[in-house]
């Protein structure tokens, strides 16, 4: 297996600088320490005991993350420990299917590409913001989301704001949640649109 990661670390990615909440429970979060032995270690782990603290209910971000990045730490220990690669900083940079049914893998790393062949491909891609610049009186979700998101809104006119949401993704509910908890009564009848 060669583990294939665009950042410095495994396991976070981005999720620390969104001030919202997971939208999978802490529970299930911690499920895989107990169906892997490998990482069941890992259950009595101060961040691994932090999550469970929010039991069944969803968590900010930010405590997700430095699970993940926990998770991710052990995991890259593990796989190093086998024959298995992992290499951070790199870029997939294209998959082609090859005439014997396996895959070439382009990968930058430090600059230098090199071709990588696999019998099997799995994506995990995440979720990646996209900026669209709509002028000043727009916010866009990685704005929102981030710790700064509450600012952003109080620029919104003080009486009265009207505000559409463009999209219809779980990002899309989680901002119209945000912006009813952070505005509340200063929205009137109809003032957000999904």
């Amino acid at each position: 297996m060669i583990w294939l990661e665009r950042g410095e670390h495994l396991g976070s990615g981005t999720l620390g600088r969104w001030a919202i909440e997971s939208d999978t429970r802490a529970d299930v979060l911690l499920e895989v320490l107990d169906h892997s032995p490998a990482l069941r270690p890992l259950r009595s782990h101060p961040r691994a005991e932090h999550v469970a603290r929010y039991g069944s209910s969803a968590l900010p971000l930010p405590v997700a993350a430095a699970f993940l990045g926990t998770l991710g730490e052990y995991a890259a220990r593990l796989a190093r420990g086998s024959r298995s690669a992992v290499l951070t900083g790199a870029r997939a940079e294209r998959v082609a299917r090859c005439g014997d049914g396996s895959y070439a893998v382009t990968v930058t790393m430090d600059g230098v590409t090199r071709l990588l062949r696999a019998e099997t491909v799995v994506y995990a891609l995440g979720g990646s913001p996209v900026e669209v610049p709509l002028g000043e009186r727009s916010i866009s979700a990685a704005t929102l989301f981030a710790s700064a998101g509450r600012a952003a809104v109080d620029l919104l006119p003080s009486r009265s704001p009207r505000v559409a949401i463009v999209g219809g993704s779980h990002s899309a509910f989680a901002a119209a949640t945000m912006l009813l908890r952070l505005l509340g009564p200063r929205l009137g009848p109809g003032a957000l649109r999904i």
